[in-house]
């Protein structure tokens, strides 16, 4: 099958040197991978992983992660889990 057509996208340049980079240890190039996620896309008509929204309480726990001011922080891993009851 014959490559004649072509995709451009824009996406950040430390974003694209991760996924060079990442792909390349598996032996892969950038446009190979995303070949591959095309194919895979339209052999499983789906996305070949899972994509969602967060819900209202992942949302709340991601902006209390982003202020450090409202962040636990422990002396062990074993006070940890003992406040946490585990």
């Amino acid at each position: 099958m014959s490559k004649d057509s072509t995709i451009y996208t824009r996406i950040d340049e430390k974003d694209k040197n991760a996924f060079e980079h990442f792909v390349k240890s598996f032996g892969l190039s950038t446009s190979q991978a995303i070949r591959i996620f095309v194919k895979q896309t339209l052999m499983l008509n789906a996305f070949p992983f899972q994509i969602g929204i967060p819900n209202k309480e992942t949302k709340m726990a991601f902006k209390e992660g982003e202020d450090s001011k409202t962040l636990s922080s422990y002396s062990s891993f074993k006070k940890l889990r003992k406040e946490l009851d585990v």
